[in-house]
């Protein structure tokens, strides 16, 4: 192998695991922190359908709330930790497909003051989240196709392990 085949390789695993980590951190502290107050979380949820005049039993709210949260969680632990290495950043994709649209409805038409993306924990602007926002899902564009090039630490057939575990963590 070249002296130049080698130091691509090395900064690709290193632009590789920078990416993960981002962005996966930033999709456990926004899980988290819905988790932490899913109720809080379902009081921003109604206060988008009240906008929309979308009327959903408080059931479906709070299940939904608690579903997003898990979810934005589970993304961010599998991105952070190089697992499911193919799929996570897809889903996190998918993610991104729908809250950068409404981020940006939100900085057109403000309806509500902030977006509610880290529940209280941190509170952003529409316009920051609309940066934050168009930054993951540039990250996550990317890591779609060299996330799989670079291995994590988890042998794909004990994946299923540490998932479980951070779902049991997260659900608990």
């Amino acid at each position: 192998m070249s002296a130049n085949t080698s130091g691509n390789t090395t900064i690709l695993t290193t632009a590789v695991w920078v990416m993960r980590i981002l962005t996966g951190v930033t999709f456990i502290i926004s899980g988290v922190a819905k988790m932490i107050d899913p109720f809080g979380f379902f009081y921003k949820i109604s206060e988008y359908l009240n906008i929309w005049q979308i009327n959903l039993p408080e059931g479906i709210i709070i299940m939904g709330a608690v579903g997003i949260s898990i979810t934005e969680f589970m993304v961010g632990f599998m991105l952070a930790t190089g697992s499911y290495r193919r799929s996570s950043p897809i889903i996190g994709t998918l993610i991104m497909a729908c809250m950068l649209p409404l981020s940006i409805y939100l900085v057109i038409a403000n309806p509500i003051e902030h977006c509610g993306c880290f529940g209280d924990f941190l509170v952003i602007s529409n316009a920051a989240t609309v940066v934050k926002n168009i930054a993951l899902t540039a990250a996550l564009i990317w890591l779609i196709p060299y996330n799989r090039r670079v291995r994590g630490p988890f042998h794909w057939f004990v994946q299923w392990i540490q998932a479980a575990v951070a779902f049991v963590y997260i659900g608990a």
